[in-house]
């Protein structure tokens, strides 16, 4: 259950960071 519980949020992590570096860059 918890490894289940961290891949999910891993994934989330990982999946929020791709969208979020390019519009931050695109910021500046």
């Amino acid at each position: 259950m918890d490894i289940e519980i961290e891949s999910a949020a891993s994934n989330q992590n990982s999946h929020f960071c791709k969208n979020t570096v390019p519009l931050y860059r695109s910021l500046n």
